[in-house]
């Protein structure tokens, strides 16, 4: 664990406070010291209309057993199916909204769902305090619950000469050193995971990595990188949409190779793809552009942006910037940068995916 103080060299008094480990990041900061408070605050009685329920969590870790049920509720509940982008305790807390409505959704009792929330923050702490020898591997981003060929998750247990390996139908198996999955990159996980009669009807689909960095000139510049999972055997032309009519296109490259493209208008625009684009190992296309911040929100209400990719995707995943010494800071509890509001993968691809927020406030 690492752990750094800032503290006022008037008073000595912390300013902010970091904690680092694997897996996690804590970021204490805004301290107020001497502030009066009411003694009714720390009162332990149960008030009016609520009644006590008591609840056990083992907090020195979870077994084997359980954290195979947190995977299950991830994947099972929270993910519609599919297991997420990763299964951390920074992955949990930027998903908590989502965690939290899709366990209300649920037809259970309020003590059900307690005890759901029970099983899933004990199975956490098998990572939390996580025993075994070196690093857990995790590599079950897009994986649909119960692909029994699929290895998402391995680990070598303290004094153990093997490792054991979960699959996406959540059996586990135990193999020699020498025979453990090899890593792969996520967008490659995440095509690998498709099923391709879902593209029918679809001439090109991609996965999207949007970054926006949020500028003191009132605009957002946007790179969005898509790497192309399925294209057209004669297609030398591919229309993207902005998700905002207002967008400006500055470039757009493969390979550090100009794209020639069309206005067509209200955020359509048409790419010329040649001979050279469609012989690259990687199909990846590289689109800046610029947005201006006023169109999503305010100062006072906060900014939201609509959720929806150039292409039909797969997996889309957003990241939010802020360019140094920006008149803008991430709201509490979003810390950064960067800041990752939203990631998804989808089993049929998608061009729209509800909307978030960007997380920021004006200084």
């Amino acid at each position: 664990v690492q752990v750094t103080i800032w503290a006022d060299p008037r008073t000595a008094l912390p300013i902010r406070i970091e904690q680092k480990q694997p897996g996690l990041e804590i970021v204490c900061k805004n301290f107020e010291f001497d502030v009066e408070l009411d003694e009714s605050l720390f009162s332990m009685e149960v008030p009016e209309g609520y009644t006590m329920q008591q609840s056990q969590l083992d907090l020195t870790g979870s077994s084997e057993e359980q954290f195979i049920e947190y995977l299950r509720i991830f994947a099972d509940i929270v993910c519609d199916g599919r297991f997420p982008p990763n299964v951390d305790i920074a992955t949990v807390q930027r998903m908590a909204l989502q965690i939290g409505q899709k366990l209300d959704a649920l037809d259970l009792t309020e003590p059900e769902k307690m005890e759901l929330g029970m099983q899933f923050a004990q199975g956490l702490l098998f990572l939390r305090f996580f025993k075994g020898e070196g690093s857990w591997h995790y590599a079950g981003d897009g994986v649909e619950l119960g692909d029994s060929q699929t290895p998402i998750f391995w680990y070598r247990p303290e004094g153990s000469d093997h490792y054991r390996i979960i699959y996406g139908d959540l059996t586990v198996d135990e193999v020699l050193p020498e025979d453990i999955p090899q890593t792969q990159n996520p967008e490659d996980k995440a095509s690998r995971s498709y099923n391709l009669p879902a593209y029918k009807g679809f001439d090109f689909v991609g996965s999207q990595i949007d970054t926006w960095l949020i500028t003191n000139s009132g605009y957002i510049e946007i790179l969005s990188r898509i790497k192309l999972i399925k294209w057209p055997q004669d297609g030398h032309f591919m229309e993207i949409n902005l998700p905002y009519s207002e967008g400006q296109i500055v470039s757009i490259t493969s390979e550090n190779e100009y794209i020639t493209w069309q206005d067509m208008g209200d955020g359509i625009f048409t790419l010329e793809l040649n001979d050279n684009f469609y012989q690259q190992s990687e199909k990846i296309i590289k689109v800046n552009w610029t947005l201006p911040l006023e169109i999503l929100g305010t100062p006072e209400k906060g900014y939201n942006t609509s959720l929806k990719g150039l292409i039909p995707l797969g997996f889309y995943k957003l990241i939010v910037e802020l360019e140094p010494d920006s008149d803008f800071d991430f709201v509490d509890g979003f810390e950064g940068p960067p800041f990752i509001p939203f990631f998804a993968s989808f089993k049929t691809p998608q061009r729209e995916f509800g909307s978030c927020g960007l997380g920021i406030r004006a200084k």
